[in-house]
């Protein structure tokens, strides 16, 4: 079984009590727990999140969320995709 892989590029200061945040909304309203993945790119570039999720999921409501919890944090960023799933190679 693969995961699925939901990638964003964050640009600005990003804390742990941010995707604390995140994290907490989508186990509220989804029941779902994700395993969390943050790399610096660089100070100019931004931060690369993503967020790890059983494959068996449908990843768009997930994406939303995200994409309203960073809107709600004034964080600047980019939805880079979805990666995996049960039906990648």
């Amino acid at each position: 079984m693969n995961d699925i892989s939901i990638s964003f590029m964050v640009y600005g200061p990003v804390s742990k009590k941010d995707m604390a945040v995140i994290a907490y909304a989508i186990h509220d309203e989804m029941g779902l727990d994700g395993r969390l993945i943050i790399e610096n790119v660089d100070v100019s570039r931004g931060w690369n999140i993503q967020w790890l999720f059983d494959s068996s999921i449908d990843p768009e409501p997930i994406v939303e969320l995200i994409e309203e919890g960073l809107e709600h944090l004034k964080l600047e960023y980019k939805f880079y995709g979805v990666l995996g799933g049960e039906n990648s190679v």
